[in-house]
Formats: structure tokens, sequence, C-alpha cells
């Protein structure tokens, strides 16, 4: 269905050959995407702190844990919708985090 859709469909950590149904191992972070979209060599490090089976480079992860609102059944990193709808409400475009203000700039710098 994916195919007739134009899109490629990719496994997540699975361990499973799946080539036989069209998807094939992807990766989240995946150094040739990288490449390809920003221009950046990439080093192909295995990142460690995943499963066995992750295809993923090591990198690090900026973001925040409920802050997604989009819903998805299978994320991770959004397990509790109503503190996400509050993390959204609390966001700042002007601030260099993605929720709230950095202790300095609520209570002033520490002398």
């Amino acid at each position: 269905m994916a195919a007739q859709h134009g899109m490629d469909m990719h496994t997540c950590a699975s361990g499973i050959d799946l080539t036989n149904t069209g998807a094939t191992s992807g990766k989240c972070i995946d150094e040739h995407r990288l490449k390809t979209v920003f221009g950046v060599d990439y080093p192909s490090l295995k990142d460690k702190g995943q499963r066995p089976a992750c295809g993923c480079v090591q990198s690090v992860d900026i973001g925040e844990y409920n802050t997604c609102l989009h819903g998805c059944a299978y994320c991770y990193a959004t397990y509790n919708c109503r503190v996400a709808a509050d993390n959204r409400a609390r966001h700042d475009p002007e601030s260099p985090l993605l929720v709230g203000q950095p202790p300095e700039a609520v209570s002033g710098p520490s002398r």
C-alpha cells in the first residue's frame, strides 16, 4: 500500500528481514540523509545507547518529552497529552529552551 502511494516503508530496530514485504531497515538518525539534507559528513558510528538492531548513528537528543501535540499512537516521546498541552502553553519562542525559561532568566543572574 505504501508503494502504491509513492512511499517507502522502513522498519525500526526490528531485527527481522522484511524485504519480501517491501520494507527495508531504516534509521531515525541516518548519516546518509544528514549528508543529503544538510550537506554534512557525519560519522557512521552506531549509537551504542540503542537496541542491538537499531541502525541509528550517534546523536544527541535536544528535545523534551511531552511537547508534541500530534498524538501519534506509536510515539514514545509524548506519553501524557495533557502535560504536552501544558508544555505547549509554556513555550516561549524567545527562550533558548523548548519549554519555559532558563532559571537565571526567571530569577536573574546568580551572584
